[in-house]
């Protein structure tokens, strides 16, 4: 009887969601729980998560194991894109037992090829590389000459991404050879990976019958970003080879799209790149327009990323909020266990003094052993309350962390080109230097004036004041607790202890001052003394601590 009532529930319920997400009354079982896969392609990642968990409860509850495999692969593929990389995993896990158990091997094309992308976003570059090694062995002996191609192709990004060029090089090269032979064309982002090596390499006419190529297919696809990169590194080539026209014919066709499609990232890469052509080519005034108009772009853009910044730290303030709330809840979970050790000890005590007094006795027993049981079923509930809150900090503290990693890293960027510009500045400085020599003396006052310009554009650097903002903000705790324990430091002794916290060098602190590196290097030995530091201490260490 048992069976047929949740038989009759799992109809209910099946009929009651094939209504509520609004699917064609013809559809059967099998059809519908294929669209709720297939129909959130593209939806966002936390839709297409929550679709294919309700296409994984259809197909348990009526044993269709072959698209219980299905869903479990979307949801692993949604959960990477979402962050839960952990979960993400684990539902990889239990397909591929899925598809081993029950020989399901027409999914196993979708679980490697899946799978993979799954192990590049989470860095795992060892077992992503173990990964596609069998699909490799996979692909080629059901004969699937394509996904062999592609398998290939992923093992050379992976080792593209550790920076090993040359066995890079060679899988996209195994790995094009293999596509080439056959009728589909599944080998654009292939052509474009070997391009960039080639590039890399210092090949450029290798690399531009490839990007050529690509720039072709991408162009019948109509992928206007895939178009705009692919035509900026033709540019390059092509200035790297001195074939200036076709150079800049490609940089100006590429800033025009990315204009149209505003494409901002890619418009500012094109003017990086086509400045570099110019400094080559010795044109440096042209060169000096393609960087100032880079450079203003990239102003734009940093200060979009200052914003989300702002946004990733109100975060991280609100987590801190929630940590002192756990740690509350904590200590009342505490005093519970307390109280319910307390009543414990009543229990047993009570327990033996109305033992002697019979039916009376064992009455007040029964009470009291049903209300242990209570404190009993009530302090479970909140020791799993506290693990799932720790569980949730956990996470929370790990997803802070990759986000100041990452701005971290764009930090660091940022101090990179500074530095380039400043060198810029001041090859050019010297090249107007030896031209002054060589003019008359009607145009010293123009040439005066442009030297004047490159001067106070070495003084003057917008993004220091965005560099500066982002430090203060990210430091400004640290600052507090700084100044309470050493008063007497100054403003810009506070400032340097930031940027030392942060792992800045010398070398990038004299750029972001605008400095020589010896004052970069007195002024923190000077700290040091000030912070009465002993020679054997760290002091980047020391300062994290405070």
């Amino acid at each position: 009887m048992k069976i047929i009532y949740w038989k009759k529930i799992g109809l209910i319920f099946f009929v009651f969601l094939c209504y509520y997400l609004s699917l064609p009354a013809q559809l059967n079982p099998k059809d519908s729980i294929q669209w709720l896969i297939d129909s959130t392609e593209h939806k966002s990642y936390e839709f297409q998560y929550n679709s294919s968990r309700r296409a994984l409860l259809l197909a348990e509850q009526i044993n269709l194991v072959e698209f219980q495999a299905k869903a479990l692969i979307k949801i692993a593929t949604s959960q990477s894109f979402i962050g839960e990389h952990v979960h993400s995993l684990e539902n990889f896990t239990k397909a591929k037992d899925l598809i081993d158990l029950h020989r399901l091997d027409d999914l196993k094309k979708s679980f490697y090829l899946k799978k993979s992308g799954v192990l590049v976003r989470t860095k795992n570059y060892e077992a992503a590389i173990a990964h596609n090694e069998k699909a490799v062995q996979w692909f080629s002996a059901v004969r699937d000459t394509v996904n062999l191609g592609l398998s290939y192709g992923n093992i050379g990004a992976v080792y593209y991404l550790q920076r090993d060029f040359d066995t890079a090089l060679n899988y996209y090269e195994k790995a094009l050879a293999i596509l080439e032979t056959t009728s589909k064309k599944d080998d654009n982002m292939i052509l474009a990976n070997l391009a960039g090596l080639y590039l890399t390499n210092e090949q450029p006419r290798k690399a531009i019958p490839m990007l050529e190529r690509f720039l072709e297919q991408s162009k019948k696809e109509n992928s206007n970003i895939h178009m705009v990169s692919t035509m900026t590194n033709l540019g390059l080539a092509y200035g790297l080879i001195e074939n200036y026209q076709k150079s800049f014919k490609y940089y100006n066709s590429a800033l025009e799209l990315a204009k149209k499609e505003k494409l901002v990232d890619a418009q500012y890469e094109a003017l990086r790149m086509m400045s570099y052509t110019y400094e080559i080519k010795g044109d440096y005034q042209e060169a000096f327009e393609a960087y100032r108009n880079y450079k203003e772009i990239q102003e734009e853009v940093v200060g979009k990323k200052t914003q989300k910044e702002i946004a990733e730290l109100n975060l991280k303030y609100e987590t801190i909020q929630n940590e002192k709330e756990l740690a509350i809840n904590k200590e009342k979970v505490i005093q519970l266990e307390q109280e319910a050790k307390i009543r414990n000890q009543q229990y047993l005590l009570f327990t033996a003094l109305f033992l002697a007094f019979g039916a009376v006795g064992i009455s007040f027993f029964l009470k009291r052993r049903a209300d242990f049981e209570k404190d009993k079923q009530l302090y479970a509930a909140e020791q799993e309350l506290m693990n799932s809150e720790l569980k949730n900090k956990a996470l929370a503290e790990k997803r802070l962390q990759e986000q100041l990693e990452y701005k971290n890293k764009d930090l660091t960027n940022l101090t990179l080109d500074i530095t380039r510009k400043n060198e810029f500045s001041n090859q050019l400085l010297s090249q107007i230097n030896e031209l002054e020599k060589l003019v008359s003396k009607n145009a010293q006052s123009k040439i005066n004036a442009i030297k004047f310009f490159i001067t106070d554009n070495l003084r003057i650097n917008k993004e220091l004041a965005v560099f500066q903002k982002n430090i203060d903000e990210i430091n400004q705790d640290f600052y507090n607790r700084l100044l309470v324990r050493f008063p007497g430091l100054t403003s810009k002794e506070t400032e340097l202890c930031g940027l030392i916290k942060l792992g800045r060098t010398n070398k990038e602190i004299a750029a972001l001052k605008n400095i020589s590196l010896n004052s970069a290097k007195m002024n923190r030995y000077r700290l040091r003394k000030k912070l009465n530091l002993e020679t054997e201490i760290d002091i980047v260490n020391f300062l994290r601590e405070i």
